[in-house]
């Protein structure tokens, strides 16, 4: 470990940029190719290095303790007002996509712990028991050091998913046909998936907090490279190894969706509970702050260690926070869309704008060289914003999970018939359909324009589906 730097540190800093976004990375890296993908996450993770060393200069030029006072003292009354909506809304996204991970997981995994296949456990019925029994209970604590081992483990989970999903690609690093069925470059997925990249490795509101625990404050850069270079190896082993384990079917934005029943599965759904549970309430925690310090103190309270926060108050915002939480993960089911969408607003504000707007407010002219630099990377910044944004509302589509019922086949893949004792294997054929339909849906489209499934082999097949197309 670099010198100076302590275990308690770099799990802080770490739990800080490393999340729930590592459920996306399969997803992300099939969007974009191999080779893209891996640039992409490399570009975001050096992008989030220097705008963490923009913030730390800020920092110790300016003398302060919170964004919030930052951006007051540099910009005034407006631009404490822009920056708190833009943590606000960037935090209020993550705390949905921990809610939408818990929605996903929870009850799938409690079916099967209770056996319960013929009756599996609702989604929303979950999530409000879940969240009235144990997230609100958390959310309403004060004192969060009790979890910080929790948060320890949670990091060690996201590096073993990783080598997980290594090893079951490893099964089909074997076989040289995926080389030529993978997806190296595809630009057209970068713009969807790009505020994914960004969004997943910041960390610039965790920076201020640590950045006052620290007694060394001079290894305050390497300690947030160390943050950043941990989380990157667990969502480049998460993407790179999962695009590969499931090249050969739809890979959604939430990958526990294509991991197979086993025990593993079952660990890995437990072990993704645990992170929701361990990273909500310290999401929720500064959302709170910052609500608190927008609509109800005055701008020099700022300067103080901790804003004064009564009872009441802090139980009132603490029930809107999760009550809205939980309604939005259930009412908008698809993990990479929120991503996406905050990413491409509120992340990429606050990652890269503000970032190299305070520094270069605050340090007023520099060399021309830094000058520069800094005007490109805030020119990138905007850019980043507009462009992205304009991509995540009008071409986002989702992932299949929620609109197969919506979709058509028109035309038959390659080597489509499988085949069993019964008749068709309807599982098979889905996960090879692109996009994925029902079995009758299937059957009368063909029907209806005269195609005939590819056999394999011909005989049996064919005489398989001659059978299915009388009967229907």
């Amino acid at each position: 470990m670099t010198e100076g730097i302590t275990l308690k540190n770099l799990v802080s800093m770490t739990n800080g940029v490393v999340g729930l976004s590592l459920l996306a990375m399969p997803y992300c890296f099939s969007q974009c190719g191999l080779i893209l993908g891996t640039l992409t996450l490399l570009f975001c993770a050096l992008m989030t290095s220097y705008s963490c060393k923009l913030i730390i200069r800020t920092i110790e030029i300016a003398k302060t303790n919170s964004f919030e006072y930052l951006a007051y003292k540099v910009f005034g009354h407006r631009g404490k007002l822009f920056i708190e909506i833009c943590i606000i809304l960037l935090l209020f996204g993550s705390l949905v996509t921990n809610q939408q991970a818990l929605c996903d997981t929870g009850p799938v995994f409690f079916t099967k712990l209770l056996n319960l296949q013929n009756y599996p456990v609702p989604r929303f019925g979950f999530m409000v028991v879940f969240t009235v029994l144990i997230s609100l209970p958390l959310s309403l604590s004060k004192r969060l050091e009790a979890l910080h081992s929790l948060n320890t483990c949670a990091i060690l989970f996201y590096f073993c998913f990783g080598l997980y999903l290594m090893w079951e690609a490893s099964y089909k690093l074997v076989d040289y046909t995926w080389l030529e069925k993978i997806k190296l470059w595809e630009i057209t997925g970068l713009l969807k998936c790009f505020p994914i990249f960004s969004v997943s490795f910041s960390c610039q509101t965790v920076l201020f907090v640590v950045y006052s625990e620290l007694e060394n404050k001079e290894i305050i850069d390497k300690l947030a490279d160390s943050g950043i270079l941990i989380s990157f190896i667990c969502y480049f082993l998460t993407g790179f190894f999962g695009y590969i384990s499931y090249y050969d079917v739809t890979i959604y934005g939430n990958i526990t969706y294509n991991i197979p029943d086993s025990f593993l599965s079952q660990f890995f759904l437990y072990g993704f509970i645990i992170c929701v549970i361990s990273g909500f309430p310290f999401i929720i925690y500064p959302c709170r702050t910052s609500l608190n310090t927008l609509f109800f103190s005055q701008s020099d309270e700022l300067m103080d260690d901790e804003v004064y926060m009564p009872e009441h108050r802090f139980k009132n915002l603490t029930y809107i926070l999760v009550f809205l939480t939980t309604s939005t993960a259930v009412l908008v089911p698809n993990l990479e869309f929120v991503l996406s969408l905050t990413g491409s607003t509120a992340g990429s504000l606050t990652a890269y704008v503000w970032p190299s707007m305070l520094y270069k407010f605050v340090k007023g002219r520099i060399n021309f060289q830094r000058e520069y630099l800094l005007n490109a990377f805030l020119f990138l910044g905007i850019v980043i914003f507009c462009i992205c944004s304009v991509a995540t509302f009008f071409e986002f589509k989702p992932t299949q999970e929620n609109n197969e019922a919506d979709s058509v086949v028109t035309e038959p893949p390659d080597s489509l018939a499988f085949y069993d004792n019964q008749g068709f294997d309807v599982q098979r054929i889905k996960a090879r359909l692109e996009p994925a339909v029902p079995m009758e849906q299937m059957l009368e489209k063909f029907i209806t324009v005269g195609k005939t499934i590819v056999p394999v082999p011909e005989t049996i097949a064919r005489n398989i589906f001659n059978e299915k197309t009388e009967e229907k």
